[in-house]
This record gives C-alpha cells, structure tokens and sequence, in this order.
C-alpha cells in the first residue's frame, strides 16, 4: 500500500480541468471510458478537493489551469494545454519511494521541498528526464514532439536526454535549458 503522502488534492482550478483515473491496459465497462496513449481511463471533470492517485492523467484545455497540493506542502501548477501522468512506487533496492511525471505536453511548475517525498521526484517528457533535488522549477514541452524547456527558480535540477540517461547536465538557480532533438545547452 502507498502512503497517501504521495496522494495530491486539487485545491484550485480555472476552466475545463479533466482527471482520467483507473488505469487500465484491457477496456472495461463504465460511464466515460476513454483510450488515451494507449490505456484505459475514467476521465471526468475535476473539482478542487479531488485526489490525484498513482497513475492519474490531469489535462487543462486551452485558458485552464489547476493547482495540486500535497499534505507537506509541496505543490505542481499546470498550465493551460497540459498533460501528465503522475506515477510513484517504492525502489525494491532503497525502500524508498520515487514520484515520476510524465509530462506529454505543456507545462508545469513545481515546488518540491527537499526533505519531502517527493525530493527525488523526476520529471520526464519526450526527450528529456529531469531529476529534481527540492527546488522550484518550470518543465515545458512545446507539443508532442517539439522542445522542452527547464527553467530552475531556486534550489537545482539534473538533466539529461532520455536516449543518453548517463550525461548529467546540472541546471542551478536562475538558469534556464533547452532540450531539442540533438543539443542540450544551457542559457542564462
């Protein structure tokens, strides 16, 4: 069982905010079931007090937004055009659990305390894998296929392409990178 440390509540939203819950690989029966990236949901309208629970996908539409608090504080916005699965389990090795958002498109801006749960939080999109060590931060990307952009506001961030894991590129405090397709670089 998963600590409800790791359970988020919606405690603010502005438009058309959907929660797709339940998870599945194989289709089942229920009101709005929909496929989304090739799994089995229960989306509906979200509303400030619903939990966000392992697996979930939150999706604002265009002029929405929503903000996610967690009981010791740490908190994600999501910005308009948004979606991302939220994800933790327990490593078999530390003991220790690991959140990991997968961020498909748009933006997020997070607040991760570092002694917190989620202080070895990663954040993921198509071709970047961010490593957050409490901070704040913004994590972008630009459409399915496009860029990602990372900007660190306090604390620091670890980066590297999701096709080359082992090259660690640390973004600090007032910094900010660009993911493209071949290049990491780091502007100011």
């Amino acid at each position: 069982i998963m600590s409800s440390e790791n359970a988020g509540i919606i405690v603010k939203k502005k438009g058309d905010v959907e929660l797709l819950s339940k998870p599945s690989k194989k289709f089942y029966e229920g009101k709005n079931v929909v496929l989304y990236e090739g799994i089995y949901y229960t989306q509906k309208s979200v509303r400030p007090g619903n939990k966000i629970k392992n697996g979930n996908i939150i999706k604002t539409g265009k002029g929405s937004k929503a903000r996610v608090v967690y009981r010791n504080g740490d908190q994600l916005n999501i910005g308009e055009g948004t979606s991302f699965k939220i994800s933790w389990k327990k490593d078999p090795v530390t003991k220790k659990e690991t959140s990991t958002i997968n961020l498909i498109n748009g933006a997020i801006r997070g607040i991760v305390s570092k002694k917190g749960p989620r202080n070895s939080l990663k954040v993921k999109s198509r071709n970047a894998v961010m490593g957050v060590r409490g901070t704040d931060f913004h994590f972008a990307q630009k459409g399915t296929s496009g860029k990602t952009a990372i900007s660190v506001l306090r604390g620091k961030v670890e980066v590297a392409k999701k096709d080359k894991p082992k090259e660690k590129v640390n973004i600090s405090q007032g910094y900010s990178a660009e993911l493209k397709q071949e290049v990491l670089s780091s502007v100011t």
